[in-house]
């Protein structure tokens, strides 16, 4: 299955349609239903046919936890052509899995998962997976998993809209909780090992789109928020108190 998304993409036009809010304002349905392939990330699928998000998918990246991510339907099987699990099968008894954000394994979402997918369903490398979260140095959102998954087919071109590290919110039929700041007490509630860190994540992200030599597009709300200066916005705001980190949420936030 590996080998036909590989195909899909390769040398393919892609895009990839985030949940941001002001999708539903621009007028880019024309503009995302032309591309090769399109991309969907978890509950992104309630958005098809939403005014500014686009008419079709081909490609679902999945968290695979259905209570976040959104159920795995037999609408969305019969809809797609290939659904990715965004992480991994991690076993606990993988030693290479104990600096990993899932230390107790994924396994049991893999179990989860309806049999009858099998055919349509393939999931990101374990080796690449534990690479991406050593490099960010936190826990991936399933967001940039799927653009540097995607990169790793070699499409002719990436282009990127909607999304926005929370910046300004998700479509309200997303999810309910849809500012920044409910996910940043979420995860800190969460307890989770390296859990998300929105700042390492932005770090990351910059540097993996700078350095790709895939054409990446990228829609201006995004270009705005990678380009930001922090420390322009420090001064600019007298926050000398505050750490980088804490400048880049203050951002996020305001």
């Amino acid at each position: 299955m590996n080998n036909k998304l590989f195909e899909l993409i390769n040398n393919k036009k892609v895009v990839v349609v985030g949940a941001a809010d002001y999708l539903q304002y621009k007028n880019i349905d024309n503009i995302i239903d032309t591309y090769d392939v399109v991309v969907r990330i978890n509950r992104g699928t309630i958005l098809i046919d939403k005014k500014g998000y686009g008419s079709r998918t081909d490609v679902l990246y999945h968290c695979l936890c259905q209570k976040t991510g959104g159920k795995l339907t037999p609408e969305i099987y019969n809809k797609y052509k290939i659904i990715v699990g965004a992480i991994p099968p991690l076993y606990p008894l993988d030693k290479d899995v104990k600096n990993s954000s899932f230390p107790n394994s994924y396994i049991h979402m893999y179990n989860s998962i309806p049999k009858y997918y099998s055919n349509k369903f393939t999931y990101v490398n374990k080796i690449d997976f534990l690479k991406l979260e050593n490099d960010i140095g936190c826990r991936p959102y399933t967001g940039i998993i799927t653009i540097y998954h995607l990169l790793k087919q070699k499409p002719a071109e990436l282009y990127i809209t909607g999304m926005t590290f929370g910046k300004g919110g998700t479509n309200s039929l997303y999810k309910k909780d849809n500012t920044i700041q409910d996910w940043i007490n979420h995860e800190k509630n969460a307890g989770y090992p390296k859990s998300h860190d929105n700042y390492l994540i932005w770090l990351y992200t910059k540097e993996m789109i700078k350095n790709s030599e895939t054409k990446i597009r990228l829609d201006d709300e995004l270009k705005e928020i990678l380009d930001f200066d922090i420390e322009k916005y420090r001064k600019r705001l007298n926050l000398h108190n505050l750490t980088d980190n804490e400048i880049y949420i203050h951002y996020l936030l305001n």
